[in-house]
């Protein structure tokens, strides 16, 4: 079973326009861990694992690592809960997040872009990059779809790990 909330706003778009457009924030979300829950002192919401250049999420200034706890006033169960209630807005809506960021909640606006052309197959999710860890802090490992970022403080802090200035983690 679906919840009338979620297919009315299909149903009205079709009836429109005669198609259906989602709107989304240009991120890739992360599960919230038992660690992550301790960290957020949260027991709830969905974690940012990565903000796509470009995207609506990076135009509005959120961050990897920022929690999104609440979206238009309703709290944020989990990655997929967040998920479908952006999914029942239309690209150029805005929409308002309340993020928690190194402990302290923001509140943000987010004007969402289109879904279908966000993550279009092809479509540059970040630029790329030659693979030279001395000159750069983020890399494209062409061909195989992953992505690396220099470790920063912040991700020494989420994951209680030590400074290396050397180190990168994978954030698609």
């Amino acid at each position: 079973a679906v919840p009338m909330s979620l297919i009315k706003p299909s149903y009205d778009q079709i009836m429109e326009t005669g198609s259906v457009t989602r709107g989304a924030l240009g991120v890739s979300l992360d599960n919230l861990s038992p660690e992550l829950k301790e960290y957020y002192q949260a027991n709830h919401g969905a974690p940012i694992g990565t903000v796509h250049a470009g995207s609506p999420a990076e135009q509005a200034g959120l961050l990897p690592g920022d929690l999104i706890v609440e979206l238009d006033g309703t709290s944020i169960q989990d990655t997929s809960h967040l998920m479908s209630l952006i999914a029942v807005h239309r690209p150029s809506e805005t929409v308002k997040l309340k993020i928690i960021r190194e402990g302290s909640q923001k509140t943000v606006a987010v004007v969402l872009g289109d879904r279908q052309k966000l993550f279009a197959e092809g479509a540059p999710r970040r630029p790329a990059s030659p693979i030279t860890p001395d000159n750069t802090d983020s890399l494209e490992l062409v061909g195989l779809g992953i992505h690396l970022e220099r470790l920063t403080s912040r991700h020494e802090r989420l994951f209680g790990l030590d400074h290396d200035p050397d180190r990168y983690v994978i954030t698609q």
